[in-house]
């Protein structure tokens, strides 16, 4: 330990130092090295090994000085249990460990195969059910630290309490549904909501709201990538479910269409996706070309749906070349002044996207959205 411990600590520091936190993995029995670990700056200690572990005796030892994640055990009762043993398991691990704070609860390991789906998402609902703190978790403030901070040279953002203004009743519990990412209950309180709310009620007063807040979280840093996904999918859910009752509506106006595509050789879709629902919560019309798609296929799209906007989506390197050839593609079809481009993916800057003659860029999915909002202003 005299050894290894000195160095880890030094790295430690250098993480503390950028504003980040380090998680410490160890299967296994960790006691006898565990006050060491917390001395030397571990901030959480995962996943407490449930046949090593003791978490009733980490919680009263350390649970002041280090957060604890874990330890829904992946065998039993995730695996071989019932839904309502893993129910039991959760509350049972909330009643030891959530008390003050510091802990996250989690499967023992990663989700395999052989876990029933069922189990996992009885996990899942069980945290949500379990997990909150009582006058505290949708107390929201907009003053909260942000973990990944602004960018060198901008302005903190402050995220706005949409939630304040909705009153209690079907459209507050569909906010916090969709804030939450609730994908399994979401269905039926829209449906519900339905019976005495108009579809467009629904929209503007409680799914547009909560969409906006979790999309201004996540670029100030409150909420994460899962977060926002879990909440794009719940948004997507719901609006599939008020979709056939808008049409023929006269009050429904889109805000503006946009086609979405990932470009030629890029099967990936979850940036994309995460942009189509904020695009959907906050009133657009979304044409989604899905993934890998060739300069044609957008020209023909764009001929066929004539959208304000196209956006061309790339995750990986390797096809950011497939972006100039989107370009030259519009201008050789004469559609180039016809129509506004964007264009986000991991690896895409903003001076990738001037220099490339495309007109928008969004560093993120919340991002793009205020961007596209803001240019169809000025168009």
């Amino acid at each position: 330990a005299e050894h290894h411990f000195p160095r880890l600590a030094r790295i430690n520091a250098a993480w503390h130092a950028k504003g980040i936190q380090v998680l410490f993995h160890s299967d296994g029995k960790i006691d006898d090295i565990l006050p060491w670990l917390i001395d030397i700056g571990v901030d959480c200690i995962q996943p407490m090994d449930p046949y090593g572990v003791d978490y009733r005796d980490y919680k009263k030892k350390y649970g002041n000085r280090v957060c604890l994640a874990g330890n829904i055990d992946i065998e039993w009762p995730l695996a071989h249990g019932t839904p309502e043993d893993v129910e039991k398991d959760v509350k049972e691990h909330m009643s030891v460990l959530k008390p003050g704070g510091g802990y996250v609860a989690c499967s023992s390991h990663s989700i395999v195969n052989y876990i029933p789906n069922e189990n996992h998402m009885a996990m899942i609902n069980a945290i949500h059910k379990y997990g909150s703190y009582a006058g505290e978790q949708w107390a929201f403030t907009g003053t909260e630290a942000a973990v990944s901070g602004p960018e060198p040279g901008e302005e903190k953002q402050e995220a706005v309490d949409y939630r304040s203004g909705i009153s209690p009743g079907f459209l507050l519990e569909i906010f916090d549904v969709i804030y939450r990412g609730e994908r399994g209950i979401i269905k039926g309180l829209v449906e519900k909501a339905m019976e005495q709310h108009d579809p467009l009620e629904i929209i503007n007063g409680s799914m547009t709201p909560a969409i906006k807040s979790v999309g201004d979280r996540f670029s100030t840093g409150e909420l994460f990538l899962p977060d926002l996904i879990l909440a794009s999918q719940t948004m997507q859910e719901a609006m599939d479910i008020l979709a056939p009752r808008l049409e023929g509506n006269k009050d429904f106006k889109p805000r503006g269409k946009i086609v979405l595509g990932t470009v030629k050789g890029d099967l990936h879709d979850i940036g994309k996706n995460m942009v189509k629902a904020l695009l959907k919560g906050n009133g657009f019309e979304v044409i989604d070309l899905g993934i890998d798609n060739s300069p044609e296929k957008f020209v023909s799209a764009i001929k066929e749906h004539n959208p304000d906007v196209v956006g061309y989506s790339g995750l990986l390197t390797t096809t950011l070349g497939e972006i100039p050839a989107q370009i030259e593609a519009l201008e050789k079809a004469g559609l180039r002044e016809k129509v506004l481009t964007i264009v986000g993916g991991a690896p895409v800057t903003k001076d990738f996207a001037e220099r490339n003659g495309v007109d928008l860029f969004g560093k993120d999915a919340n991002e793009a959205v205020k961007v596209i909002e803001k240019a169809l202003k000025e168009k």
